[in-house]
């Protein structure tokens, strides 16, 4: 029995939903190596434990921050990520429509020579384009992307300038 999570919308109700079970029980498996890696200060393992849970980590890679998700995450070559970045590859949401909590789980993607400043958030499903920067404080929010060479800073992040070589 595999503990992945497909990608997708389920009821976030462990008694109905198959895939918000097999979620849980991934995350409570990872989360808690990952956190003691991060406290130890073990970069270099923290890299290998999280390619061991599906991540696509590439070379010259520094994230100082967690990854939730691993196996919906995709790191390309030349990234920075300042302190504390999160990357996450689900968000849990309330469907008011049909009143339940749901959560999606989907693919996201720094791509290379990517930069993230301090305490920023990528979220699920969101893809930075090469040599993007998202500001220190910064929410790259839900399904977007940022643009080719384009800095991105704010609640949520707008474009700021372009990115100066």
């Amino acid at each position: 029995m595999s503990f992945k999570p497909g990608d997708g919308v389920f009821s976030f109700d462990v008694r109905k939903s198959r895939e918000c079970r097999k979620w849980m029980i991934s995350q409570s498996i990872y989360m808690w190596v990952a956190k003691l890696l991060y406290i130890l200060q073990l970069q270099p393992l923290s890299y290998l434990h999280c390619r061991l849970f599906g991540a696509k980590i590439g070379m010259n890679v520094f994230l100082g921050g967690y990854l939730f998700d691993p196996w919906a995450i995709e790191i390309e070559d030349d990234v920075v990520g300042g302190g504390l970045t999160l990357v996450f590859g689900h968000a849990v949401e309330y469907d008011f429509e049909n009143r339940r909590a749901i959560i999606t789980i989907s693919k996201t993607k720094i791509s290379k020579a990517s930069c993230t400043g301090a305490n920023s958030v990528v979220m699920t499903g969101s893809t930075m384009e090469e040599e993007s920067v998202l500001g220190a404080l910064s929410l790259l929010v839900k399904n977007r992307s940022s643009e080719f060479q384009k800095a991105y800073g704010g609640v949520p992040g707008k474009e700021i300038k372009p990115r100066v070589k």
